[in-house]
């Protein structure tokens, strides 16, 4: 059976010296690098190939929320746990939203550890026991009013097309009879688009229309 190749990843020595020496009691886990901080974390990525990266927050020049947002993106195979002091909310929210698969507080014990990575390594995610249900539930929470905030702000195949005729200038009655629609209808769908996009004026939409190339000028 292969073994799990892991990364280390802290600017703290005796903390990656901790960890290695807390792992080496398990037979199908290997610590096959450490790095001190992003830039070395990706060197070593030259020339290692880790199942999964265990991941400090708080570092030097890159802070583990970015690192993990790089790795997600260049580096989708190799899965992370952030490994942490901060376990305040905001931590674990922009922890999750970067991609992290489990979340642990530093004060973990070695065998929620060794189950963490266990877990992450057949593809599941994982936040500490420690950690409250309430933190989860507002994060729940929080990512659903930002889903709901998204589509809210989506204009229809509709809208749009009435969105770059208002800024073409054109005069509601005459985008009523290219659309075919009444004015009322026109006024209606303008009214809507200025809400989904926190807008007040026509000139606004004229502004917004030019910033994300619905028109040209």
């Amino acid at each position: 059976m292969d073994k799990i190749k892991l990364i280390l990843v802290d600017d703290h020595q005796v903390v990656r010296d901790g960890l290695t020496a807390s792992l080496m009691i398990y037979n199908d886990m290997e610590v096959i690098a450490e790095a001190g901080n992003g830039k070395e974390l990706f060197e070593k990525l030259d020339n290692y190939s880790p199942d999964i990266i265990i991941l400090d927050i708080a570092m030097p020049n890159m802070t583990g929320i970015e690192i993990c947002k790089m790795l997600k993106k260049d580096f989708p195979e190799i899965k992370v746990i952030i490994f942490t002091g901060n376990e305040n909310q905001e931590s674990i929210f922009e922890a999750l939203q970067a991609g992290a698969n489990a979340f642990l507080p530093k004060e973990t014990q070695r065998e929620e550890l060794a189950n963490t990575i266990y877990a992450v390594s057949k593809g599941e995610n994982y936040i500490s026991n420690s950690i409250s249900n309430t933190l989860i539930i507002d994060y729940i929470k929080k990512e659903q009013e930002i889903s709901k905030y998204s589509k809210k702000n989506v204009l229809s195949e509709r809208e749009k097309e009435i969105l770059k005729l208002v800024a073409d200038g054109l005069p509601i009655k005459n985008i009523a009879d290219e659309l075919f629609i009444s004015p009322k209808t026109v006024e209606k769908h303008k009214r809507n688009i200025l809400n989904k996009l926190n807008l007040n004026t026509t000139i606004d939409l004229v502004k917004y229309a030019i910033k994300n190339k619905i028109i040209e000028i």
